[in-house]
């Protein structure tokens, strides 16, 4: 992925380069003194936004050095000096335009990141969760790989609040937000939904997935031990072997065994597999791991 990414940029690179190769063609063809700084201005800010600063100004450069060499065989200037200044002046607004297009890049790129993120514990939020199903949904398509979605929500979690203050509450959450990020891989889906609600989706094999939830599970008992919470933890998994084609009836089905196992006594994984009729195992396809 990040080869191909390498590659689209330096077609990128070569073809801004072309561009103003082309635009130098035209300003020297046109025989006439006119500006035409929103032409050459085109490919820097194409550079700028897509590449960076550091290419946006490489095209600002090549810009100016196309439009000097231009000047210097088509116009008749009193004062060779002249060319220069302009070509300084040129070149000093390229840059400027190539830095306000690249920080403008950079600025929307961050509002993009904090639209998707929870501001308190930096796991993705409900918006984004949504959006990663699909995704992970198309890749577990084209892989021939389960799905699994697993929600968590934690047990007894108002009466920390209440208890000891929001403020403990929120130190809480943030934990448990790093240790499920901590405990899985890059590629999983770590997301938090709400309140004391969480997500986590895996494109990996049945065994795998379930195996990386009951660590979880064990290292936050572990840390609220540690911290003296008196929480536990209740997980609703479904794991679809042929995704379905709505997410959200597949979202649902997570939430329906995540408040089965709260029901049941909670600190439960509640685990159903989909659809029953490809399950190996025999028996009913819900079945529940304790802690």
């Amino acid at each position: 992925m990040l080869n191909r990414t390498g590659k689209f940029r330096h077609l990128l690179l070569v073809l801004q380069i072309l561009l103003v190769a082309a635009i130098g063609y035209a300003d020297f063809s046109i025989h006439e003194d006119v500006s035409i700084y929103i032409f050459y201005s085109v490919p820097i800010i194409l550079a700028a936004w897509y590449s960076g600063t550091y290419r946006g100004i490489i095209i600002a450069i090549l810009s100016v050095l196309t439009w000097l060499t231009v000047d210097l065989q088509e116009r008749h200037y009193s004062y060779l000096l002249l060319v220069y200044w302009n070509a300084l002046a040129r070149g000093l607004f390229f840059v400027v335009v190539s830095l306000l297009v690249s920080g403008l890049r950079e600025a929307y790129e961050r509002e993009r990141e904090n639209a998707q993120r929870d501001f308190l514990t930096g796991l993705e939020n409900r918006r984004a969760f949504f959006e990663r199903v699909n995704a992970e949904k198309k890749r577990a398509l084209r892989m021939q790989c389960p799905l699994v979605i697993a929600f968590l929500d934690i047990d007894q979690f108002k009466e920390v609040n209440d208890t000891h203050g929001h403020r403990t509450g929120d130190a809480l959450l943030k934990k448990v937000g790093e240790i499920m990020r901590k405990y899985t891989r890059d590629t999983d889906v770590v997301a938090r939904l709400g309140g004391d609600e969480f997500a986590l989706v895996f494109v990996a094999s049945e065994q795998g997935a379930l195996a990386a939830i009951e660590k979880v599970h064990h290292r936050l008992q572990e840390e609220m031990q540690k911290n003296n919470w008196n929480v536990t933890f209740s997980i609703g998994v479904c794991v679809y072997r042929i995704p379905h084609e709505s997410i959200d009836e597949m979202i649902a089905g997570a939430d329906r065994l995540m408040y089965a196992a709260k029901q049941s006594g909670k600190n439960l994984i509640k685990v159903e597999v989909l659809p029953p009729h490809l399950q190996r195992e025999s028996g009913n396809p819900v079945t529940s791991l304790s802690a």
